[in-house]
């Protein structure tokens, strides 16, 4: 997996073939917050702040869904996405 911050997109990356994941600006800004705190636990509001901004006045719940449309585009390169109960 490759993130690529000057144009925010995400890449697949196999045998040196490069192959765009299609996000959306959310899933991108997500998906960073995700690996810049890789190994820690970041709840709804903490996600939401990141990724949103502090002034959001939406409900935790967006971040389910958009954590589910991610997993869903990421295939089976999700195993760095996990839920804490």
């Amino acid at each position: 997996l490759l993130l690529s911050i000057p144009d925010q997109r995400a890449y697949f990356v196999e045998n040196g073939t490069k192959t765009m994941i299609d996000l959306t600006p959310t899933e991108y800004r997500l998906l960073s917050a995700l690996i810049t705190h890789e190994n820690e636990i970041l709840n709804r509001d903490q996600l939401l702040a990141k990724v949103l901004g502090d002034e959001t006045h939406l409900s935790d719940r967006v971040v389910d869904i958009h954590i589910s449309s991610l997993r869903k585009k990421l295939l089976n390169h999700d195993h760095f996405i996990r839920t804490v109960y």
